[in-house]
């Protein structure tokens, strides 16, 4: 089967879901993906994973329609919550500043309602960039609207064209060293937003050297799903720990799906 990004009619896509799910042959299975279509950028998501685990297919849900996102869910083992645009800063008390954000409603409708669904499933969720700031808001969280305005440039997180790098530093108690096996990595950075206020849920995982937190994770892990953000891009980062990350989230999803079968 070709590996790449699925985004089909309604009939193809249940066409190759028989074929991935029911193929006891091939034992595929499925990572969705709140939005990887679009550019080369979103494409990116899926190469990721798929590159670290030949059993993955990784399913678009963002150009599909209710009931699509709902029988696709019902069937994923696990969650990506992909970077993009700015969360509608409305859903975190700032209705009045939308000036300063590009905002896609829809995408922000879907990716909460995919947030309760992952939930309530007890599916693993990973969240990268824009996935990091809206599983906070999801979470009664808010947002800086604009990191230079509202916190500072100590740390350049926004480049005009390219990434930024920089460094952070990850919480040796937490988990996310346990599978970065690393207390400072270098990670590149492409994003105006970021958590002003954590939600109780969550505990902070990594900080950039102007203490911005750069990575989150669930404050109570005890019989919890795998519920962790960074901040950073690793789909797009050739390193060690960016593989790390991938199949450490995979695990989880191959975890979920034995759970569940």
């Amino acid at each position: 089967m070709n590996k790449r990004i699925i985004s089909i009619s309604s009939f193809l896509l249940m066409l190759f879901l028989w074929s991935c799910i029911s193929s006891r042959d091939d034992d595929k299975f499925i990572i969705a993906l709140s939005k990887g279509v679009g550019s080369k950028h979103y494409e990116r998501y899926s190469k990721w994973l798929e590159e670290n685990n030949d059993k993955v297919v990784c399913v678009d849900l963002y150009t599909l329609q209710p009931e699509e996102v709902n029988n696709i869910m019902s069937k994923a083992t696990g969650l990506v919550l992909t970077g993009g645009p700015d969360v509608h800063p409305g859903r975190y008390g700032r209705e009045f500043d939308t000036a300063r954000c590009a905002i896609d409603v829809r995408r922000d409708t879907l990716e909460f309602h995919l947030i309760e669904l992952a939930k309530s499933r007890k599916m693993p969720i990973l969240g990268i960039c824009r996935g990091l700031q809206i599983m906070n808001v999801a979470q009664d969280g808010t947002l800086f609207v604009d990191i230079p305005e509202d916190f500072g440039t100590d740390v350049v997180h926004r480049c005009d064209s390219a990434y930024c790098y920089h460094y952070v530093t990850i919480d040796t108690l937490s988990m996310l060293y346990q599978i970065m096996n690393e207390s400072r990595l270098k990670v590149n950075s492409y994003h105006h937003q970021g958590i002003n206020i954590i939600a109780d849920d969550f505990v902070v995982n990594a900080r950039s050297d102007d203490s911005f937190i750069e990575g989150i994770e669930l404050k109570n892990k005890k019989n919890s799903p795998f519920f962790m953000a960074v901040q950073w891009h690793p789909e797009r980062l050739a390193s060690e720990t960016s593989k790390r990350l991938a199949q450490k989230f995979i695990n989880e999803c191959i975890n979920f799906a034995n759970k569940r079968n």
